[in-house]
């Protein structure tokens, strides 16, 4: 994830408009003389007091365009467009588990940085169950390990399910076995 930076000015925020991806950090710094009231038309960020040489970090985690203001006038609106940028992979190992045994799910999440959120379905409907959310390791690799009880599907998300790997399936067939310890029966 990129920082960039926004200059609040009197004349106008320096750069007026730009396109950051998601995960990157706007850092408004205020240059005016006095403190002024950073908010957006949307509440894509909240509203704050941003003094005279300080700055404001916001973090963006939802595509579209967001406008903004820091004071009253004409001159003081700006526009973040967030682009739908990054993604998320997926793999399990093994696609076929024996009846309990583990899976491994790893995958590689673009931006890195943020929580991963590992799902499945819910029993008996189609909603998806949160399994485990994890933060990857630096470079955006992320594990997991699962026990399914049955075949199911899996996948892992950022943002909220903005950024979604493909389904996983899994396959478990059963680990049944049948013996008798008779050796003769009786007919009937």
């Amino acid at each position: 994830a990129a920082d960039v930076t926004v200059t609040l000015t009197t004349s106008g925020p320096q750069p007026a408009r730009l396109s950051v991806a998601l995960g990157d950090t706007v850092t408004f710094v205020n240059s005016t003389p006095d403190a002024r009231t950073l908010t957006s038309d949307d509440q894509s960020f909240a509203a704050a007091t941003v003094p005279a040489g300080a700055t404001y970090k916001w973090v963006a985690v939802d595509p579209g365009n967001i406008s903004y203001r820091f004071g009253d006038g004409r001159t003081d609106r700006g526009a973040v467009t967030v682009e739908r940028k990054g993604s998320v992979k997926l793999a399990a190992k093994p696609v076929l588990v024996t009846f309990g045994h583990t899976v491994t799910l790893s995958g590689l999440a673009v931006p890195t940085g943020f929580p991963v959120l590992t799902e499945s379905p819910a029993p008996g409907g189609p909603a998806w169950q949160q399994l485990t959310t994890a933060t990857p390791a630096s470079e955006g690799a992320f594990t997991f390990d699962a026990k399914p009880v049955t075949g199911t599907q899996y996948r892992a998300s950022l943002f909220d399910g903005i950024l979604r790997s493909t389904r996983v399936t899994v396959n478990v067939p059963p680990n049944i076995r049948l013996a008798s310890a008779a050796r003769n029966t009786i007919k009937g």
